[in-house]
């Protein structure tokens, strides 16, 4: 008993630093572009996709892959937002339009991999490797060591971009256009430039944990969906703009799936979280650290 109550705790907190990772780089470029980006899983999976070309076809080392994936897709979050979510005049509009950018993604990925140039390609699930091997025992609980690092590596990023944000006049800009893009504006603040900083930051958030936790899933071109689904619940449960309730749900949910993946079924996981997402959108709608707009 006491070994099952260890594990579901180790293994939670474990998952739970990730999960505020790339749950906060959605959360971010919301609270800054006002605007839910549809496309944040398809850059999850985009991530995925270039470490396991650069990795397996291209015969590069491991650093080198994750390093070039995460240039790649900030490269891709860079002209979606300058030239593909800027072109919605609305939120909802923006909504709608990052969606289908998702899906033309998507697509793309799925004709690169059934083409002749990987043939052996299309009938399989591409994978990433997993980098770093063997495992460390947390309480009497073996925990990989990629999950180990993957924390250390979340942790970091997350202080570095907090440290941005609070330290350096690009920061300060990010945060003037977050509580006002015309009085940022009056002052001299670029917020066009400023969300499209946001999005390198978001994307570079998301293609870390992918780098990490893609290497113990099942990765094809749909992935982006289930992680865009789990991002959107933990934003909207703690609250849509708030970070502090972004990494409150994050853990929430990560002791909730972890319960579920140790305890029950495996296949619930998903259902949970967004049963979770409606009763919280039922009983209180801004979230649990949100402000209710009046």
């Amino acid at each position: 008993m006491l070994t099952s109550i260890l594990s579901f705790l180790v293994l939670g907190t474990v998952l739970g630093v990730v999960y505020v990772l790339f749950s906060e780089g959605f959360s971010l470029l919301y609270g800054v572009a006002g605007v839910l980006n549809g496309a944040y899983g398809a850059l999850y999976m985009v991530v995925d996709y270039a470490v396991f070309l650069f990795f397996f076809y291209l015969k590069l080392g491991a650093v080198a892959s994750i390093l070039l994936s995460l240039a790649f897709v900030a490269a891709v979050a860079f002209l979606a937002q300058k030239y593909v979510a800027s072109r919605g005049r609305s939120p909802l509009e923006a909504l709608f339009i990052t969606l289908a950018f998702a899906f033309v993604l998507q697509y793309s990925v799925q004709f690169l991999q059934c083409s002749s140039a990987f043939p052996e390609s299309c009938q399989y699930p591409a994978f990433v490797p997993v980098f770093i091997t063997g495992s460390t025992s947390i309480l009497g609980v073996s925990v990989f060591n990629q999950y180990v690092i993957a924390d250390l590596v979340s942790v970091v990023v997350l202080v570095s971009v907090w440290l941005l944000l609070s330290r350096t006049r690009t920061g300060k800009g990010i945060r003037a256009v977050s509580q006002d893009h015309m009085a940022a504006s009056l002052v001299g603040i670029n917020p066009e430039r400023a969300i499209l900083i946001t999005s390198l930051l978001a994307a570079v958030m998301a293609g870390t944990s992918s780098v990490f936790l893609a290497s113990y899933q099942t990765v094809d071109p749909t992935i982006g969906w289930s992680v865009l689904t789990l991002a959107f619940a933990i934003v909207v449960i703690g609250g849509l703009g708030s970070l502090v309730g972004t990494v409150v749900a994050s853990f929430i949910l990560a002791f909730i799936r972890t319960y579920i993946l140790l305890f029950v079924n495996p296949l619930l996981a998903d259902f949970v979280s967004l049963a979770l997402l409606i009763v919280v959108l039922l009983i209180r709608p801004q979230g649990i650290f949100g402000r209710e707009v009046s």
